[in-house]
């Protein structure tokens, strides 16, 4: 038993370098790989928040005409609807994930040297904008929605099939990205409305003549990023809603059947869209937006502080002083005068067009059956 002992030790002894050195060897291959694969993908995103506009726009209009070649209504219903739908959408989503890159670069630079604390949650931001696993996992969502257009028979299954699979498998990759991108974007503005008021940068009698370019950044981002989501929403609900195959749901003896190779995820891709567009976007855009004016009243108590002890350091009795500290006090706590104008029109607009297109395909598809159904009875 002594000797079997000795003669398994001796083994692992002359075997033990050879594993160690495989595993250290497997250990540099992978990180050779995950370093390459990781360059790959910052160059493919340097590239695309760099690239002048008129790449992107050739590109764009190369896909519609491959399109236009590949698919007639014959093939897929409306197709030339379709492609205008998913252009628009690829085209804003674009122009959006460039946006808050290039409004996050500006503001680091407004702030560098002025204010470490206020440019750091919008450092996090940008390391988050080209984060791997943000390119990456919504890869594989994507894929799977190609894989149920196909399943289900919303786009043909040939080779216009194929394309147009692809290129709304593409749009829906831009959106998740972009989407992604708004929520951190609305994290950022969350962390900067939660750092102490010291940190906030303040220069008299510049910031009250004139809003500070930092604060303008930001303002910009909200109102911007609140039109092309709410646009967007309104454009995916539109080509859901024209996707969505004739009588997909009928009625049998008093029963609701949904005609569909893959009735659960009819009713998935349904209950995204009313989720995520017509519930969520509102809420998002209503947080945004408290963020903002949270950031402009913290701006403008910072202000009034500075202005106090400016006036206060003067230690003037004079009627002139007086007034001329009444009026700037005045101006400095205005903050709404850093904000937008309140115009909620566009975006009430488009949310009940979401809305009341979801409530009348329900109502064709469902309701007006069952009412039909019922008369028959009758």
């Amino acid at each position: 038993m002594t000797s079997i002992m000795q003669t398994i030790k001796r083994l692992i002894s002359i075997v033990k370098p050879y594993i160690i050195s495989l595993r250290l060897s497997l250990r540099k291959i992978f990180i050779s790989i995950y370093s390459s694969f990781t360059s790959f993908v910052l160059g493919i995103l340097n590239s695309f928040y760099t690239v002048k506009p008129i790449w992107i726009t050739i590109f764009l209009i190369a896909l519609f005409v491959i399109g236009r070649i590949l698919l007639n209504d014959n093939y897929v219903k409306y197709s030339l609807g379709h492609q205008i739908i998913l252009s628009l959408i690829a085209i804003i989503q674009i122009y959006m994930i460039r946006f808050l890159w290039k409004q996050s670069e500006m503001f680091i630079k407004e702030v560098a040297g002025v204010s470490k604390d206020l440019g750091y949650p919008i450092k996090k931001l940008q390391l988050r904008q080209k984060s791997i696993l943000s390119i990456v996992l919504p890869i594989f969502p994507c894929i799977r929605f190609a894989q149920k257009q196909l399943a289900m028979s919303y786009v043909p299954n040939h080779i216009g099939g194929y394309f147009a699979s692809v290129f709304a498998s593409i749009v829906l990759y831009l959106g998740i990205i972009s989407y992604y991108q708004l929520i951190m974007t609305i994290i950022a503005f969350y962390e900067i409305s939660k750092i102490e008021k010291k940190s906030i940068p303040f220069d008299y009698p510049r910031d009250i003549n004139k809003s500070p370019e930092w604060l303008n950044l930001l303002v910009e981002l909200f109102v911007k990023s609140k039109y092309t989501f709410f646009t967007v929403g309104m454009l995916y609900t539109f080509e859901y809603l024209m996707l969505m195959p004739e009588n997909v749901v009928l009625i049998s003896d008093n029963q609701i059947i949904i005609n569909a190779n893959n009735p659960t995820g009819f009713l998935l891709g349904w209950l995204v869209i009313f989720v995520f567009i017509v519930i969520a976007t509102p809420m998002i855009t209503m947080a945004f937006g408290h963020y903002v004016k949270k950031i402009a009243k913290m701006f403008t108590n910072k202000a009034i502080d500075e202005i106090s002890t400016l006036f206060s350091a003067s230690k003037s009795t004079e009627i002139a002083h007086t007034l001329s500290f009444i009026q700037v006090f005045t101006i400095a706590s205005d903050f709404k005068r850093y904000l937008p104008k309140q115009k909620n029109i566009y975006p009430a607009i488009t949310t009940g067009v979401s809305f009341a297109l979801n409530l009348l395909k329900l109502y064709e598809s469902v309701l007006l059956k069952l009412l039909e159904s019922f008369n028959a009875i009758i």
